[in-house]
């Protein structure tokens, strides 16, 4: 069943709290005023804008102990040809010195500040072209926060027209350059274009999307094994396979559990990572930290999950419904009360012919 008030709270009880996120603006809001203030980096800066699950309104509660991260990207107009990657970083060791001692360290494509209730995560970056550059300084990409709030953001405003006018203008649409210490070199990255295209899907499936993204990333936390893929690769499998339609979150979680289990079963098969490109940067797996075996085991999870899914969708009696869906997704999802109802759940059938190729793990066995 579609269960939408069970979803609801679901996702409510997964959600970073209002005081988490009070705490995320706090760290990222004093962040960018001290880069704005700092006069020796003053002549490098360009902009900053945020990135990430939290831009992206795809952010789920940290786990018990852990805190959550916010990551700002700060565009520069540092050279790649005068600037290493190891001389763009060290550029801001005074600045995190002066404002962030001991709490701060250099990572292999960003610096990261560790605060008593949110980890940050600058990312320098550089705009490839001095036209680029000028784009960024005239756009206000950052004056809405999240996602969720681009309806009603006047920002939202200034953001389609950047990418309405790259569609005439490719230049304007160029990814920007990061510099990787751990690698030594400049490579390509473009955060603008995976926000717009999450934009983009998040309007058309009526806000759905990153709802299901959040339970997705939520099933993906019950299981620590396989360490990869998390994060943000979870959330680009979901955006790839989910619907373009869909009428309820649950709908919308079995569906794409069952186009990623379909389309990936023949890489499974042969023991072969898949290759992903990334958004606006397709030399780019998004999956390429991850080992066959890792990757077998990963397919593994989404097969059984994507046969749960459609048993918990299908299940006429909204009770046993929400045991299947907390088979999935664990105690966080409440059950109905025992009385009985229909909840509202609409249609059992999810509006699509069933499945008749041999993909179940039943049929085939486990490739582990």
């Amino acid at each position: 069943m579609d269960l939408p008030t069970q979803f609801q709270t679901f996702l409510s009880n997964i959600e970073p709290t209002d005081y988490q996120r009070d705490e995320f603006i706090r760290g990222h809001r004093t962040l960018r005023q001290r880069l704005d203030a700092d006069a020796d980096l003053e002549p490098y800066i360009i902009t900053h804008f945020l990135q990430g699950s939290y831009r992206r309104s795809t952010a789920i509660r940290p786990r018990a102990g852990k805190k959550s991260d916010v990551d700002v990207v700060v565009v520069t107009n540092l050279n790649e040809a005068h600037y290493t990657p190891h001389d763009a970083l060290e550029l801001f060791q005074p600045f995190m010195e002066r404002h962030y001692p001991e709490k701060w360290k250099f990572n292999g494509r960003s610096i990261g500040i560790e605060l008593s209730y949110v980890e940050l995560d600058l990312v320098v970056t550089s705009a490839p072209s001095a036209r680029q550059a000028e784009v960024f300084k005239s756009f206000a990409f950052d004056i809405f926060e999240s996602e969720e709030q681009l309806d009603s953001a006047q920002g939202a405003v200034a953001f389609k027209s950047y990418f309405a006018k790259a569609a005439s203008e490719p230049w304007r649409s160029e990814p920007l350059l990061i510099p990787d210490r751990d690698a030594r070199e400049w490579q390509r990255t473009h955060p603008l274009e995976t926000i717009r295209w999450t934009t983009d899907k998040n309007q058309a499936l009526n806000k759905q999307f990153v709802r299901i993204v959040k339970a997705l990333k939520w099933w993906r936390r019950q299981h620590d094994a396989p360490k990869y893929p998390k994060g943000y690769p979870i959330e680009h499998l979901v955006g790839d396979a989910c619907p373009e339609h869909v009428g309820s979150i649950a709908e919308g979680v079995t569906r794409t559990l069952e186009t990623l289990r379909d389309g990936l079963w023949s890489y499974a098969q042969r023991g072969e990572v898949p290759v992903v490109p990334a958004r606006g940067v397709p030399e780019v797996n998004v999956l390429s930290r991850l080992t066959p075996e890792d990757f077998v085991a990963f397919f593994d999870l989404i097969d059984d999950a994507a046969t749960t899914a459609r048993q918990a969708y299908d299940e006429p009696n909204p009770h046993e419904s929400a045991l299947l869906w907390r088979s999935l997704f664990g105690n966080r999802f409440p059950l109905p009360p025992v009385s009985g109802g229909t909840n509202g759940g609409g249609s059992t059938t999810g509006g699509f012919t069933e499945r008749t190729s041999s993909g179940s793990g039943t049929e085939r066995g486990r490739f582990a």
